[in-house]
């Protein structure tokens, strides 16, 4: 799926942002915009470049165009929305729906993949309306494919068949009329390897539903395109769905060797991708066909509930499955009943402990929640007093708050004026940038990183890392006040959008800055939202 993914991006970079809106682009724009780009740290860096020159809002939607499409294609979805929807909303106002599509189109993919799926299924009804404006087959064969994921990932197999059906057509043709048009071999690359994988997922729904019939005439399809001479070129090593299939097909037959090598080939494809839902939905499958011995299958389960926990999802567990696990409460419950009464002591213990200790943890997090509150309440105030002026430290003009005692290394005016500064750099966000370094900050204040530290060291009264880490975690707590929305984002979209480096780190400095985990501060935040708006 991540290749599926990539494929669909690679498409929509193919047709986005067409010549017949070059007019609208300024020279300096237009030239940097020419350059075929495939590798995504170029796109974004050409995009920032676009941005830095811009002359108008369709160069800027240009620009967050190509730094969306960059951070799509390495799968940093939490920013690829953030800036697809800036582009979006700019390509809105100036009633251009052909590059509106393509960024609601990755908006939609970023969504799925972060498993927001009713915010996907919003982005698939408002792509459907834009098709009919738009009225081209291109459009609404990329409409059916979205919709026939989304499907899939839901498991409305027999719901899809007929979505899929339609889109394997579309694409037939779109080969078709790309041939003709002797498009790059890039093109007809991606639209070979979308129509394989189309036919390998049709192949299983098809089994899902029980039509095997069905099933065999797509995996028999399928082997005839890797068997073709001029188009085999164009693909890649067989899908893991292909192996799946026919692995079901042989287990239906009662060929049971040839369904464990099957399933073993879907298996080494799927681990070879790095696919865990795949993998899981291949290993289910492999218990429910029950055809190993009781060891092999125990190893799967392991797999299985590892993936699954991993994942985070609380999918139903196959027959096999949940034989194997009351199998096992049935010879728990057959030891000695002294023994179980002890355990149940214990565990009544354990659970009054972890009660008790709960609600002094919640008091806690409430209080702290609430001096939250009251602290981003008091800053917002301040703040909007500070509007239009030129001081955003404490209540005092620059001239009076420099410290006139003890030792300085630089001039009185000059520190007002880095000070000053430093002001206007808190105002901004390029401290969310990654990997943001103290000579970062001194090349924006135009001056040296022995001046900036004795700055931050003299009136922030922290080290550099600590200040700028409490500028992110500041920023996004002003992120979760601006738009209530954003709280059913993940985790990872707020440490990518702060500038971190991991999620795991995120969560530390959260944690340092708050006293309280970002999960624990939004689950808070929801039940008793923010100061109200001032």
């Amino acid at each position: 799926m991540k290749k599926f993914i990539i494929l669909l991006l690679c498409l929509l970079s193919n047709f986005c942002f067409a010549q017949s809106y070059a007019k609208l682009l300024s020279k300096e724009v237009f030239d940097l915009n020419q350059e075929r780009l495939s590798d995504p740290d170029r796109m974004i860096s050409v995009g920032e470049q676009i941005l830095s020159v811009s002359k108008n809002q369709y160069d800027i939607s240009v620009g967050y165009f190509n730094i969306a499409s960059g951070y799509g294609r390495k799968e940093n979805f939490a920013k690829a929305i953030f800036f697809a929807k800036k582009s979006d909303s700019i390509l809105k106002k100036l009633n251009i729906e052909k590059e509106r599509f393509a960024m609601n189109y990755l908006i939609g993919l970023g969504y799925k993949k972060t498993g927001l799926m009713p915010q996907a299924y919003e982005q698939l009804t408002e792509l459907k309306k834009m098709t009919k404006q738009l009225n081209n087959q291109d459009y609404y064969s990329k409409v059916l494919l979205f919709e026939s994921l989304l499907l899939f990932d839901d498991k409305k197999y027999c719901q899809d068949i007929p979505v899929k059906e339609k889109t394997i057509k579309l694409y037939l043709s779109n080969i078709d009329i790309a041939k003709k048009n002797k498009e790059p071999k890039n093109i007809l690359t991606s639209m070979y390897m979308i129509l394989s994988k189309l036919r390998a997922y049709l192949s299983f729904e098809c089994i899902a539903c029980g039509d095997f019939v069905s099933a065999k005439k797509q995996v028999l399809r399928y082997e005839k395109m890797y068997e073709d001479k001029d188009i085999k070129p164009y693909l890649e090593e067989k899908f893991e769905l292909y192996f799946l299939s026919k692995a079901l097909i042989d287990t239906r037959e009662n060929r049971v060797n040839s369904a464990r090598i099957n399933f073993d080939k879907a298996e080494g494809a799927v681990r070879h991708r790095k696919y865990k839902s795949m993998h899981l939905l291949i290993l289910e499958q492999r218990l429910k066909a029950d055809i190993d011995s009781n060891a092999v299958k125990n190893k799967l389960f392991d797999d299985f509930v590892k993936l699954r926990d991993s994942l985070k999802e609380h999918r139903t567990q196959t027959i096999s499955v949940e034989s194997a696990v009351q199998h096992k409460k049935a010879e728990s419950l057959s030891k000695s009943k002294n023994i179980l009464l002890v355990m149940v002591g214990l565990l009544m213990f354990a659970i009054f402990t972890l009660v008790y200790f709960h609600i002094k943890r919640e008091k806690r997090n409430r209080e702290k929640f609430n001096k939250i509150n009251k602290t981003l309440e008091e800053s917002l105030k301040k703040k909007k007093a500070r509007t239009g002026t030129q001081n955003t430290v404490g209540i005092l003009p620059i001239k009076e708050i420099i410290d006139k005692t003890g030792s300085r290394i630089m001039s009185e005016q000059k520190e007002a004026e880095l000070l000053q500064k430093l002001n206007e750099f808190e105002k901004g966000k390029q401290f969310t940038t990654k990997n943001f370094t103290l000579s970062d900050l001194a090349h924006l204040l135009n001056t040296n990183t022995k001046y900036t530290n004795y700055l931050i060291k003299k009136y922030r009264k922290k080290s550099y890392s600590d200040y700028i880490n409490g500028l992110k975690i500041h920023f996004i707590l002003e992120y979760f006040y601006e738009d209530p929305v954003h709280l059913k984002y993940k985790i990872q979209y707020f440490s990518e959008l702060a500038g971190f480096s991991s999620s795991g780190y995120f969560a530390k400095i959260f944690m340092q800055e708050t006293g309280l985990s970002p999960s624990k501060f939004i689950s808070s935040l929801k039940k008793q939202p923010l100061a109200t708006k001032l």
